[in-house]
């Protein structure tokens, strides 16, 4: 496992950097984009300044030429006014009329007729404040919220009378429309004198800014008086949440450069940052497919590495294997008795699978008894081969039948063999696990050689498998030479020992 993270540690370098540059460059563009979104509201206020300015400044040069042509005129008293045609001068203008007052304080109307001042309002008063807008009144001919825009008509440095451009606050709805944000943007105008609003798209009716409780502002913007910036005039924006539709707003405040009012432009947070928004979405689409594709290489290296090793793992194997049989090879082709050669081989077998106890079983010539021929034993582990002498086929069916078809016979766990003769017998010597493969040559089953207990290479049998031709080599040079000693020492036709075991039997006294 180290090896493998080892070998994966340059590749989990280079991944690891690059998703912190992944996310440090996910984190530059929100910013930049974030910075372009604020940027647009804040241009979009200035636009929308900008153009009140004009179209105000622009009614206001219509109401001074106005002015203008009654004193070139000298067309001042009210019976002189209807030939000025200030109904003319009206029109194309957000004035939605234009009257006369005179020091009389008398207004003389569109239609001719004239009428007093409120008692509250004064010719002089007016007059004193030079030229200037009025706060939000309410008209006494309509009786709609109004501003009126005095202009005073001067001649021989004494004013004459004052023209009066009633502006109706219904008409500014239709004036000041945002095209930004497709037009999903509310506009507000504040006189900071006294909170009135002079336009609110939110609504149907105008109402006060300082009467009206603040919005409940979202985190980081808690510390800002919205009230105190727009009396002071300020420039900022503020995110709160909607009491309308309860969606996050953002507001850009700033002032519109004349008559002291305070520009309010309010869009919600998925027009103002529908770019980022998108951009948002798009990055962490991408961002998933870039960790899809990472984990999918990390994996593919988890498993290739994973595989290398197996592939290491199963070339030592092999290798171990390969130097294993050649031990075994060498052992049973070396000049020793051929029962201290097998013995020797199977403590060699033994010390490969780390097991118990590895032997051999050879059946005798009538194919019906299993007999225990050879043993070997790893220290504190109790002998059996005195116990195994005469076993009956018929208590390893199963066994049989695998060995008949050549096959090797796993026993993973004793209780798959529980129910057969053969579970007692393996349970009294502590057999958990087992490998037995069969001996014999051209389809003839001479017996079986079996490692009890392995503790590696338990699926392997390749071992087994490899040495069984030179093991049943081995017993079959073993059984030629036990023959030709049988005959040497024989004679043929009584079957008495002869001369040379009677030399034997001397020799050994």
């Amino acid at each position: 496992m180290k090896q493998n993270i080892k070998r994966l540690l340059p590749v989990s370098i280079v991944i690891g950097i690059t998703i912190i540059v992944s996310i440090f460059l996910y984190h530059k563009v929100m910013d930049r984009e974030e910075e372009r979104c604020w940027q647009i509201l804040s241009d979009s206020a200035k636009t929308i300044s900008a153009e009140i300015q004009m179209k105000f400044q622009d009614n206001i040069t219509t109401l001074g030429l106005a002015a203008n042509a009654m004193v070139e005129e000298n067309k001042l008293e009210p019976e002189q006014i209807a030939s000025v045609h200030l109904d003319a001068f009206a029109k194309n203008t957000i004035f939605s009329r234009i009257d006369v007052l005179y020091p009389d304080n008398t207004i003389l109307y569109e239609d001719g007729h004239l009428k007093h001042l409120r008692q509250d309002l004064n010719f002089n008063a007016i007059a004193a404040l030079g030229e200037h807008i009025s706060h939000r009144l309410t008209d006494s001919e309509t009786g709609n919220e109004s501003f009126y825009y005095y202009m005073p008509v001067i001649k021989s440095d004494e004013i004459k009378a004052i023209l009066t451009g009633v502006i109706d606050t219904t008409v500014l709805a239709d004036v000041f429309q945002s095209s930004f944000y497709d037009g999903h943007t509310a506009i507000c105008l504040v006189d900071s004198a006294d909170g009135n609003y002079a336009l609110d798209t939110r609504y149907s009716t105008l109402g006060n800014a300082y009467d009206t409780p603040g919005p409940a502002l979202l985190k980081g913007y808690e510390n800002i008086d919205l009230k105190n910036e727009v009396k002071s005039l300020k420039t900022g924006v503020i995110a709160f949440n909607s009491s309308i539709n309860g969606k996050d707003n953002y507001m850009h405040y700033s002032p519109v450069g004349m008559f002291d009012w305070e520009l309010l432009v309010i869009a919600q947070e998925d027009v103002v940052f529908s770019s980022l928004l998108y951009l948002k979405k798009l990055m962490i689409l991408a961002g998933i497919i870039e960790f899809l594709l990472l984990g999918l290489y990390i994996a593919w290296n988890f498993y290739t590495v994973e595989q290398l090793a197996k592939s290491e793992k199963r070339t030592q194997e092999q290798l171990k294997n390969s130097n294993t049989l050649i031990q075994c090879v060498t052992e049973l082709s070396s000049d020793k008795d051929i029962n201290i050669s097998i013995q020797n081989l199977l403590g060699i077998i033994t010390q490969y699978f780390d097991s118990d106890r590895t032997y051999i079983f050879e059946l005798n010539p009538e194919k019906t008894m299993l007999r225990n021929t050879y043993e070997y034993v790893k220290g504190g582990v109790s002998v059996q081969i005195d116990n195994l002498q005469e076993v009956p086929i018929t208590v390893l069916p199963k066994w049989m039948e695998s060995f008949l078809k050549f096959e090797p016979y796993y026993i993973s766990d004793l209780e798959q063999e529980r129910g057969s003769e053969s579970y007692n017998m393996l349970k009294e010597q502590d057999v958990n696990r087992l490998i037995a493969v069969p001996l014999g040559k051209r389809g003839d089953v001479i017996g079986f050689v079996g490692v009890d207990n392995p503790r590696q290479f338990y699926n392997d049998a390749t071992l087994l498998s490899s040495i069984q031709f030179f093991l049943t080599n081995s017993l079959a040079t073993k059984k030629q030479q036990e023959q030709l000693q049988y005959m040497s020492y024989r004679d043929m036709l009584t079957f008495l020992f002869n001369r040379n075991k009677y030399i034997k039997i001397l020799d050994s006294h």
